[in-house]
């Protein structure tokens, strides 16, 4: 870079105030000479401009040698904060599932059913009999957000098959019961949970006729799919919406989120090694066959026509009739969802009933009037273990949005779904 005379600076580095360059010049640096206070200024060599450039390009590498040591210092601190945080984050993984497995009983701990009287909810008995003295109970279950899990899963308290089983069993064993609300406010969600919740409900409802014990289904928000699908359970007459309500959006739906078009254009592929060209199905980066396709469409196929049975059988819509409408823009069946007003037109549901006229209503109608003279309504709560309560809270305060997000974050292994899109 800078010719041979680089080879001398290193010793001219090591003088104090001057140094000899290799063409013999002596210049004396900061020396003043008598005749002249300030000494004058020398016009730079080749060989000064070398010193120069190579004073400067030294003090760059220091420079650069000590930030180096501070960002390797820091690096180090922020690599040392990070394993410090998850050594805090495991132990207090650790520690929520040892809590959430002693809080409910261990692993074949059962989920237990809080009942909870509504405040304000005791009512006289229309036109009950001059002989009836007793308090009924009219008990309210209720199904919200997304519905997952099975009936024989693990003790948590969601909106799960069991957890339904569970409170219409408690329910049950009151010789009091006067009656049972399913208050559904849902956007659906599995379609095996939804089947067995509908198919628990429905024996539930048919055991309860046998003691003169009226089910009815009601939703103040919206039963979607899903929702709707599990109201069917409570049979024909027996199901109510209020005027803000929506109902239906009946259908089964599947989706896989795919980048095989992305990972074309960028170069990206999938290394995939199955038994079976069906194996692979739903592959983020491969793209869908037709066999694959038509495998899946099978299954909500199959699907769908469980959920058209649930329907027709309680609602007393032909089969044939529900199939056609599937395919029809104002199809009932064909994935949309009503206002209350209009699926009452469409024989949806079995009438209008305002959310804060519910409890006033069914009173007079639900319990039996030669046994009882008045009625209390009770909540039937399914209790949250610790974790899963914090998990719940901390939920709400996300919001709506971030809710919707997770539902379908949680939705994303299941094979098939129904809820609102």
């Amino acid at each position: 870079m800078f010719g041979k005379k680089v080879v001398d600076i290193l010793p001219w580095l090591k003088k104090e105030n001057s140094g000899a360059l290799t063409s013999g010049a002596e210049i004396p640096i900061g020396e003043k000479s008598a005749s002249s206070p300030v000494p004058p200024k020398k016009a730079l060599t080749p060989d000064d401009a070398a010193v120069s450039d190579f004073e400067e390009m030294l003090t760059r590498v220091e420079v650069a040698k000590k930030v180096a040591e501070v960002r390797e210092q820091y690096a180090g601190i922020n690599r040392n904060r990070g394993r410090r945080l998850l050594r805090a984050a495991g132990i207090v993984a650790v520690g929520a599932f040892l809590l959430s497995f002693f809080s409910s009983g261990g692993s074949g701990g059962k989920l237990q059913i809080d009942k909870v009287p509504i405040a304000g909810a005791v009512f006289p008995v229309v036109a009950a009999a001059s002989g009836a003295v007793r308090t009924g109970h009219i008990a309210v279950i209720k199904l919200s957000d997304g519905i997952d899990g099975t009936l024989h899963g693990a003790p948590v308290a969601s909106n799960t098959p069991l957890y339904l089983e569970t409170a219409f069993a408690a329910a049950e064993a009151d010789p009091d019961l006067a009656g049972v609300i399913l208050e559904i406010d849902s956007p659906g969600g599995g379609a095996a949970a939804s089947l067995q919740g509908y198919r628990i409900v429905k024996a539930a409802k048919e055991r309860l006729l046998k003691r003169n014990v009226r089910v009815i289904a009601h939703t103040s928000l919206g039963a979607f799919s899903g929702g709707y699908y599990i109201a069917m359970g409570v049979g024909n007459g027996n199901f109510f919406a209020d005027p803000g309500a929506s109902v239906a959006n009946i259908g089964v739906i599947t989706s896989m989120f795919n980048t095989a078009g992305l990972g074309e254009k960028f170069g990206v592929t999938e290394n995939i090694v199955a038994t079976g060209p069906l194996k692979s199905t739903g592959a983020q980066w491969e793209k869908l066959t037709p066999e694959q396709r038509a495998m899946v469409q099978e299954s909500i196929d199959d699907a769908f026509e469980l959920f058209l049975e649930a329907v027709s059988e309680a609602r007393h819509i032909d089969m044939v009739m529900l199939r056609h409408e599937a395919g029809l823009p104002v199809g009932r069946p064909n994935g949309g969802w009503y206002s209350a007003k209009r699926a009452l037109k469409m024989k949806l549901i079995d009438g209008i009933i305002p959310v804060e006229e519910l409890y006033k209503t069914e009173a007079s109608v639900l319990p039996d009037r030669a046994q009882f003279n008045k009625v209390e309504f009770v909540e039937y709560r399914a209790r949250l273990d610790t974790i899963e309560s914090l998990f719940q809270k901390a939920g709400k305060a996300m919001g709506t949005f971030w809710g919707n997000m997770l539902s379908q974050m949680t939705h994303r292994d299941a094979p098939m779904r129904m809820e609102r899109e």
